[in-house]
């Protein structure tokens, strides 16, 4: 069974990299996550189950690979294209965004009285961290503000 996964991977890294030209293409990534997250299909062995849903993220990489293929790549007229953004508006309003999970991340380390217990109480954090819902909610907002920033 892992004989034909990873002939399977690889011929569809093959037909990524013969179809579609562009190195950043959305089922390129699709693939490379199938690769990271997955390699432990590949060392260890693993129920049958886990087999035939890795088959399946391989065929809808497949399927990615073709639509990617097949998509419209002429550049599209957007609404933010019309617009004239005010770029130091837009990175302040990105800096005060990113203020929110940082100032909760040091409320919960000021919490817990330092670096030290915080890194402590992260083995037991389900108990330890009962009725920090807002401060873990408000720190969990960083990667979409990464996002953002990176769009």
């Amino acid at each position: 069974m892992i004989l034909l996964l990873s002939s399977s991977l690889f011929l569809l890294v093959i037909l990524s990299f013969s179809i579609q030209k562009d190195n950043f293409s959305p089922s390129k990534f699709y693939i490379l996550f199938l690769i990271i997250y997955f390699a432990d299909i590949f060392i260890n062995e693993k129920s049958i189950y886990v087999y035939v849903t890795y088959m399946l993220y391989i065929l809808f990489g497949f399927l990615f690979v073709f639509i990617d293929r097949y998509s419209n790549n002429k550049p599209t007229r957007s609404i933010l294209n019309k617009m004239v953004l005010n770029q130091r508006r837009i990175l302040l309003v990105l800096w005060i965004l990113t203020l929110i999970p940082i100032l909760s991340q040091l409320y919960l380390i000021s919490y817990f009285g330092g670096l030290i217990e915080y890194f402590a109480s992260l083995k037991l954090r389900v108990l330890d961290w009962r009725g920090l819902g807002i401060p873990l909610i408000l720190k969990q907002i960083m990667p979409i503000v990464n996002i953002i920033f990176l769009i």
